[in-house]
């Protein structure tokens, strides 16, 4: 495995003092019971990949207070300012087919838009593919990336680029016109490690009724959140 980050193993199980905060907000059954957190690392994506392909079990997650080289769709970049957002990804591994992968980023999308919802108080809006705005900013972007062998999905990671705490000076001059975090809209600073249990707390609700019951519940909780493209779409 390459190494370029410094990683702790976590599980909310220990009593240090970060699994103790972070399992008074997780209620999940899978996400999150597996938590590598990392100081700094090119890509929680490209760790947990490495992570999934030597067997690590569903609902791992990678998360990183920096990332180096954080990517977004389409092999675009995204920035990590140290310590101003949430980077994570997770790993999925779905019983079905590869062709319905593309529906996991707006099951994602839906959980985290309610999430910040119920931290912020803001009114996000879903973007189609991957994206949650506020206004016209972009606050976080959702990548999923698959491994398909023959007709079968070996897994997904799912990563997620919340910014939560970027002042304005963090953003590059590129994005300073384009971008927002949550300490932006509100004024307020967020706790990280709440939110993140929010989320993934979130996920795991959505994600599931998305195994039981496909997109149908998903198409009406996105329309609901002032999407910009019909879900008619995927």
């Amino acid at each position: 495995m390459q190494q370029d980050d410094t990683t702790r193993l976590h599980t909310v199980q220990q009593d240090d003092i970060f699994g103790l905060q972070f399992r008074q907000y997780l209620t999940t059954r899978r996400l999150g019971r597996i938590l590598r957190s990392l100081d700094q690392v090119d890509s929680t994506n490209r760790l947990a990949q490495s992570l999934a392909s030597e067997g690590a079990p569903e609902g791992t997650v990678v998360w990183a207070r920096h990332q180096t080289s954080g990517r977004g769709r389409l092999g675009r970049s995204w920035s990590s300012p140290a310590g101003k957002g949430l980077w994570f990804s997770i790993v999925l591994t779905p019983a079905v087919s590869p062709a319905t992968v593309s529906q996991i980023p707006l099951v994602a999308a839906v959980a985290v838009a309610r999430s910040v919802v119920r931290v912020t108080q803001l009114t996000p809006r879903i973007k189609w593919p991957n994206d949650i705005m506020i206004g016209r900013r972009k606050v976080c972007g959702i990548l999923a990336e698959s491994r398909v062998q023959g007709d079968t999905l070996e897994y997904v990671i799912l990563g997620i680029g919340l910014n939560t705490n970027a002042t304005a000076g963090d953003f590059p001059p590129e994005l300073t016109t384009t971008a927002t975090s949550l300490f932006l809209e509100t004024g307020k600073p967020v706790d990280d490690i709440a939110l993140l249990a929010n989320i993934l707390n979130e996920i795991e609700l959505w994600y599931d009724l998305w195994l039981e019951r496909g997109f149908g519940p998903i198409q009406e909780a996105w329309q609901a959140q002032n999407s910009s493209r019909p879900a008619s779409a995927i």
